[in-house]
């Protein structure tokens, strides 16, 4: 016959005992109908743990262990500070799984506010930091897609850290809890059935279909308490029907009418975080944060930047966009900000100077924006290629035409001033050798007096030739010149004058096309 087991026995591990080698029992911190949590001591490392077990009671209920290890799973992926850890999971030899946890020293939002509610916390912003804290950590959760589905009081672990107080952890990710049927029990501190009060309406309709919305609306029921001293909604019977017609059909009672010492729109904040469609609450943890940030004070500075700025949890940061940087450290040297748009403008030995209307280029003092130029039509992009082709050919010869025209020209006036030189050694008068087919080249860059033509001296009271005249045969003079006798033969002797090439007009006073010499 087989003994009946020892109602006083207790069904989990004993102080002293040592599981897996290295998990040492040191004392039982709190047992309830679910399971038990043990305070042990990690022997390798000599660090305090944590060990949450399921009570055997409860092993047989159907989805009850999956769920118990679905909070190890889920809590190993939520990286926040202001989520409980979850180091491993194991098995006792009989089958008990159990957790191996961070291990926390401190006590959870119910006792403290049955300890220090009067009936609820007097400092308003001691409040609001503890419900920012509470936004963090599902923040963190719900970006890596896991709905608690069970934030209440006892699940809000309050400790020190760093010298801080109030520092909030959250606990029991994960977990469902075994409630009765229709009864609700409001005052025992390790009962999972007071979790109603504090659950959404579509929650109270269908567990299984909620999202994050659902923890929010949790969160602003505590906040509601931690101020009102009790929940939104509290049936006076104690039933969960009754309870759940509240829910579903009344207003909660309006804090201003608790408490004379609100600021002016707080209740109209936490009054949305209760709404009872989803689609008129805060739709995530950091919208309810920042409705909350105006009654705050310096105490959740520090959690209102990491709400508000930091990425984790598994969403990455998308690469920046094409275009400009945007980061003042990411703009190249030498490169500006115009003021006030912020318009990125490149260095201006980078940006290309623009074109006049002939294509040429022109000095300018300001730059446009990156964007490109107007696109052009096929008939003025070949007119301004060829206009700018063009420049570009008279500038490159213009260096080389222009020495070979100042040469024409002062060879063309040597011929036209000096005096002609016959074979018999005697002097004519020039003529007039200025060709009549090319114009005078133009002075360039200054213009430059031509001489004029050298007289002879008078030799006779007879008026001086003109250019109809000079050709014709003059009379041998009687007396000759004192210094320079001029003897002028019937017939003029032609002389040669080399070949210049003529320039081609181009139509424009200035500069003239000159076809270099072969």
């Amino acid at each position: 016959m087989t003994d009946a087991p020892d109602p006083n026995e207790s069904p989990y591990p004993q102080p002293g005992e040592v599981l897996e080698g290295k998990y040492e029992i040191q004392r039982v911190l709190g047992t309830g109908a679910m399971g038990a949590v043990v305070r042990a001591t990690h022997l390798l490392r000599q660090a305090p743990v944590a060990l949450k077990f399921m009570s055997p009671d409860v092993m047989n209920r159907p989805g009850i262990v999956r769920r118990f290890l679905n909070e190890g799973v889920a809590a190993s992926q939520i990286d926040s500070d202001h989520a409980v850890k979850v180091y491993d999971v194991c098995e006792l030899p009989n089958g008990v799984p159990y957790l191996v946890m961070e291990y926390l020293e401190g006590q959870d939002l119910k006792e403290l506010l049955a300890e220090q509610g009067n009936p609820g916390l007097d400092d308003i912003p001691r409040a609001v930091h503890i419900t920012l804290q509470i936004l963090r950590g599902l923040q963190v959760a719900h970006r890596a897609d896991i709905v608690h589905r069970d934030m209440k009081p006892a699940n809000v672990f309050i400790v020190t850290k760093d010298g801080a107080p109030d520092f909030v952890k959250i606990v029991d990710f994960g977990i469902s809890k075994i409630r009765q049927p229709d009864q609700i029990e409001l005052t025992n501190a390790g009962s999972a059935l007071g979790t109603p009060l504090y659950m959404s309406p579509e929650q109270a309709r269908s567990p299984k279909d909620v999202d994050a919305r659902s923890d929010l609306y949790a969160v602003a029921a505590i906040l509601y308490e931690m101020i009102a001293g009790q929940p939104p909604f509290v049936p006076e019977s104690g039933t969960l029907s009754e309870l759940m017609i509240k829910l579903g059909t009344e207003e909660p009672a309006s804090l201003e009418a608790t408490r004379s010492d609100l600021p002016v729109g707080f209740w109209a904040t936490v009054a949305r975080g209760l709404a009872k469609l989803p689609e008129q609450r805060y739709q995530s943890a950091k919208e309810f944060a920042e409705a909350l940030a105006p009654y705050a004070d310096e105490r959740s500075a520090h959690v209102l930047r990491q709400i508000s700025s930091r990425t984790k949890a598994g969403v990455s940061r998308m690469p920046p966009a094409p275009g400009p940087p945007t980061n003042v450290d990411d703009v190249p040297a030498g490169a500006r900000l115009s003021a006030p748009e912020g318009t990125l403008l490149m260095p201006e030995s980078l940006v290309p100077a623009p074109l006049d209307e002939s294509g040429a280029a022109v000095a300018s003092s300001k730059h446009g924006s990156l964007a490109p130029p107007a696109p052009r039509t096929d008939a003025a992009a070949d007119t301004q290629q060829g206009t700018v082709k063009d420049a570009d050919k008279t500038e490159d010869r213009s260096k080389p035409m222009l020495l070979v025209a100042l040469g024409a020209a002062a060879l063309l006036a040597a011929v036209i001033v000096a005096v002609v030189v016959t074979r018999d050694g005697t002097t004519v008068e020039p003529t007039s050798t200025t060709p009549t087919s090319a114009p005078d080249p133009p002075p360039v860059p200054e213009p430059t007096p031509q001489p004029p033509p050298i007289e002879p001296p008078p030799v006779a009271p007879d008026p001086a030739p003109t250019a109809e005249t000079s050709a014709e045969p003059t009379a041998e003079p009687t007396t000759p010149a004192p210094k320079t006798p001029v003897v002028v033969p019937k017939t003029p002797v032609p002389v040669p004058v080399p070949a210049v090439p003529v320039p081609k007009p181009t139509g424009k006073p200035g500069l003239p096309d000159i076809t270099p010499i072969d």
